[in-house]
């Protein structure tokens, strides 16, 4: 009964009629498009994609629907935050070729929900890979995105990820975390600690992911 009501099975006998539709053969590409549409399916295994995370197995559904993607994250995080589902976002400073792109977008779409909390992350060249030659973000834009992210959510933790250029563009990006209050830096830069000091940040050390102390 499942598998005809899931439109996964066809029925011997009877009318089977779905919001208006009657239900017949038909073929697998029509029936999955009904299924897509106006049906769910609980699994007791789940069936998440492994290499995908929470918030972009909610969402993807809507990808076949063909919902952007700025529309279908927003749906996402909002069914996981009714259904007590924390989200920490990550948000790439940079993404688009080291250009800022959609980044003051996808900060506008966070602030709309109420995440657990919200980790910044930088685009890194990879040193003998393709893409090599792309530069990392404008310093300056990057202290820019800082202030404005800190000020979009005071009461919620900003985070530094780990994510970011090395050496001594680290540092810059570092010292910029630090004059911006955001609350957490993975892997600081050497001389953070007494930068952060000298600055009266109040900081402790944490050994774990730098989403879960939060």
């Amino acid at each position: 009964l499942l598998n005809i009501l899931g439109i996964l099975d066809n029925h011997d006998d009877g009318d089977y009629i779905l919001d208006g539709i009657k239900i017949g053969k038909m073929s697998e590409t029509q029936a999955a498009r009904l299924r897509n549409k106006l049906l769910g399916f609980v699994f007791q295994s789940f069936n998440l994609v492994f290499f995908k995370n929470a918030m972009e197995n909610v969402a993807l559904p809507l990808y076949y629907q063909n919902v952007s993607r700025k529309k279908r994250n927003s749906i996402a995080m909002e069914h996981l935050e009714r259904n007590g589902v924390p989200t920490v976002p990550h948000i790439v400073i940079g993404h688009y070729f080291g250009n800022m792109r959609g980044e003051w977008n996808a900060l506008a779409m966070v602030r709309r929900h109420n995440p657990k909390a919200l980790v910044l992350v930088i685009l890194t060249p990879w040193t003998g890979k393709p893409g090599k030659e792309v530069k990392s973000p404008d310093v300056g834009e990057i202290g820019e995105f800082f202030q404005a992210a800190r000020s979009a959510f005071p009461g919620t933790p900003v985070i530094l990820g780990c994510a970011r250029p090395l050496g001594s563009l680290r540092l810059k990006i570092d010292r910029l975390a630090v004059q911006a209050g955001l609350d957490g830096i993975a892997f600081p830069a050497d001389g953070i600690a007494a930068f952060a000091r000298e600055a009266q940040a109040a900081h402790r050390f944490i050994n774990g992911c730098c989403t879960l102390p939060w």
